[in-house]
């Protein structure tokens, strides 16, 4: 877990603005496996095939770098809702868990900012994060920053929704949902990230990565000056959460903590222990004294750390995805001319879809198989007109 958020750190320090990024670039090395992905992501009217990177990926798997290619071949595979079984971690015995909602809701209360972490290629946690937006809007939290929100992206709060352009990690369902929902629900919403006209360029990699996160707090810093008194939530990566000082790195919440005054709640989503397998919600980990704890390397780096239940699929799809969005399935026949072949399957909002074409995000999607005679996608309203589309998706075997 640790190396692979170190290589993606290494990739967006060395390819600024990743995690907001815009296609855009020079040509790449095939050899630099989000880089190829990237290539294939987005055309020159940055309309979006979200296939054509796994194919360009499982097609160069030899000449990638294994641990590079793993996790990018894992991110552009829960974009399209393929994710794979989690091996579970036995929860030694002396923890043992706690209900979330009313220990969050009373800590949040006693501060004005929550910051909750993700793995990038999770969507569970977006989807969870999404779930908590209402409690806390009751203790008057109006913002959402969110790493992932290309900060170049300023019209997100006119429009609602994100398009191919807001980002790279905004361009997967659940993220894109958490978006939807968070400006539905009256938050504004802003990306934190490094801007384009701040990147500077450092030898020294430790020093890249300070850089990047205290201009991440400085950033959010500025965005609440303008709101005076408004609470935020933020939606960060792994290690950016981390509220002390470590082996001379000092990360996003760090900076928050010195420049700001603030003492934020961090909530832990990556920890490598899981729930039993008939939990059905997440839990707070804590002692056997019914303490909350943290385990692992954020021991004394964050505040709450929120175990999963295991990965579990109700007609192939996650139960969380259900539970998340909180609409039935709908169910309908592959059409004929899809039938017996790998299609992906691509569940739009109506106007969205009409405004924007191939550059909008889906509300859901997945990959099917030659066998499948139906699909189940999940809506992000009752009620909303919605598009399907169906797009061939034959993959080399990797």
């Amino acid at each position: 877990m640790k190396l692979l958020r170190l290589l993606l750190l290494a990739i967006i320090l060395i390819y600024p603005g990743l995690s907001a990024m815009t296609i855009a670039q020079p040509p790449l090395p095939s050899a630099n496996a989000f880089r190829l992905a990237g290539q294939h992501f987005q055309n020159a009217q940055q309309q979006l095939n979200y296939v054509a990177p796994l194919q360009a990926l499982l097609s160069h798997k030899a000449q990638l770098e294994p641990n590079m290619y793993a996790q990018t071949l894992a991110t552009h595979f829960s974009f399209v809702g393929q994710l794979p079984a989690q091996t579970t971690k036995a929860l030694p015995a002396a923890y043992q868990t706690l209900p979330l909602d009313s220990l969050l809701l009373a800590r949040a209360q006693a501060t004005s900012m929550v910051i909750i972490n993700e793995a990038h290629d999770q969507p569970a946690h977006r989807a969870y994060c999404r779930q908590l937006l209402p409690q806390l809007a009751r203790l008057g939290y109006s913002l959402l920053a969110v790493e992932a929100l290309n900060p170049s992206d300023t019209a997100f709060n006119q429009r609602q929704y994100p398009v191919a352009t807001s980002g790279y990690y905004t361009c997967e369902p659940a993220m894109g949902n958490l978006l939807r929902a968070a400006a539905e629900q009256g938050y504004y919403v802003f990306g934190h990230e490094i801007r384009v006209d701040q990147e500077k360029e450092l030898a020294d990699f430790n020093k890249r990565q300070q850089y990047r996160d205290s201009l991440q707090a400085v950033n959010m810093l500025a965005v609440l000056r303008q709101h005076p008194g408004a609470k935020v939530v933020a939606l960060v990566g792994y290690d950016h959460l981390a509220e002390k000082e470590r082996s001379g790195i000092k990360r996003f919440a760090t900076y928050l903590r010195e420049l700001g005054q603030v003492d934020p709640l961090t909530i832990d989503q990556t920890s490598d222990y899981r729930l039993p397998a008939s939990a059905t919600r997440p839990m707070v980990l804590a002692t056997a004294g019914k303490v909350p704890t943290v385990s692992g390397e954020y021991a004394g780096q964050v505040d709450l750390q929120v175990l999963h239940p295991p990965l579990t699929r109700v007609q192939g799809r996650p139960r969380w995805l259900a539970a998340s969005m909180g609409t039935k399935a709908l169910v309908q026949p592959i059409p004929a001319r899809y039938v017996g072949t790998a299609c992906l399957v691509q569940l739009y909002d109506q106007g969205e879809y009409t405004r924007q074409g191939d550059k909008a995000i889906p509300l859901d999607q997945y990959l099917t198989n030659a066998t499948q005679k139906q699909v189940y996608l999940f809506p992000f309203a009752s009620g909303r007109a919605v598009v399907v589309k169906y797009r061939p998706a034959k993959l080399p075997k990797g």
